[in-house]
């Protein structure tokens, strides 16, 4: 997989436009040396490219990311991809997206490197929880970043409104799964079909992005099944957020839920979910 899709004929340079297959001029190589390239464009104007001065390492660290796209107000994908530091990748895509259904598959080191090379500089730490473009019918990119299972920093975009970094960041990891070759994952037919979820304890509620519902429903998705009884301190009362399950009750580690068509799952995902991503 080239990071940089090119060619050079004779001393032109084509790179490969982001959306498309084909190739488009940059411009005439006018000068170059180890660390400047200068083009000469169709306009007689120059560009002169020189290596980007190296970051700071930052200081929230993660192994894994997770991105989602909310739909929009016409035919924007509905889609979830999670890209974990050893090369894994899961896919799920929802509505038009080139693949419906699970997928999983596997990068190369070398591309996973140079992936999360670049995710890091987004600098997470430095960047906002939300951006908002300010106009209506747009989608929203939630992304969320894990270290060792524990979510360290989701974002909500809005539009795409976010930073450069975040926006490159879109492009490389959102239309991924249309260059990899996917294996195709059974989705129980049980397992319960979720948005943007909350729970409520009490008086309080906790308000999960698309993203880190994703993430939740891939370890109800990969969970045991269990008769456990257990005492209930979320619930998720199903409606708008919710395509079949009619209401969740959970102590964090257990996923009780009635779905519409009357049946009762109790999940045991192995962890409590809450406690470890929100408290």
């Amino acid at each position: 997989m080239g990071f940089v899709p090119y060619q050079l004929k004779a001393d032109s340079l084509f790179i490969q436009h982001p959306l498309k297959n084909d190739l488009v001029f940059k411009g005439t190589i006018d000068a170059s040396n180890k660390d400047t390239l200068v083009l000469k464009r169709i306009d007689s104007t120059y560009l002169t490219l020189v290596p980007l001065p190296k970051k700071e390492k930052d200081s929230l660290h993660f192994d894994q990311v997770v991105l989602s796209r909310s739909g929009c107000f016409g035919t924007c994908p509905i889609m979830n991809i999670s890209i974990h530091r050893n090369g894994s990748v899961v896919f799920y895509g929802e509505k038009h997206t080139d693949l419906i259904g699970l997928y999983k598959t596997k990068l190369s080191p070398e591309f996973t490197n140079y992936l999360f090379k670049k995710l890091e500089d987004i600098q997470i730490s430095k960047v906002a929880t939300s951006y908002n473009v300010g106009h209506t019918d747009d989608e929203t990119v939630f992304s969320t970043f894990i270290k060792n299972g524990k979510i360290v920093k989701s974002i909500s975009d809005y539009g795409q409104a976010g930073t450069k970094e975040l926006l490159w960041a879109y492009k490389a990891t959102l239309n991924l799964y249309k260059q990899l070759s996917l294996t195709s994952i059974p989705i129980h037919k049980e397992t319960p079909k979720l948005n943007n979820i909350y729970f409520d304890k009490g008086a309080k509620r906790l308000l999960l992005g698309k993203s880190e519902t994703f993430l939740l429903w891939l370890a109800i998705q990969n969970a045991t099944i269990t008769p456990a009884n257990f005492e209930k301190e979320y619930t998720f009362p199903g409606g708008y957020y919710a395509t079949n399950p009619k209401r969740i009750e959970s102590d964090g580690q257990l996923y009780k839920v009635y779905l519409k068509n009357g049946h009762i799952t109790t999940y045991d995902i192995g962890y409590n979910f809450i406690e470890q991503n929100f408290t």
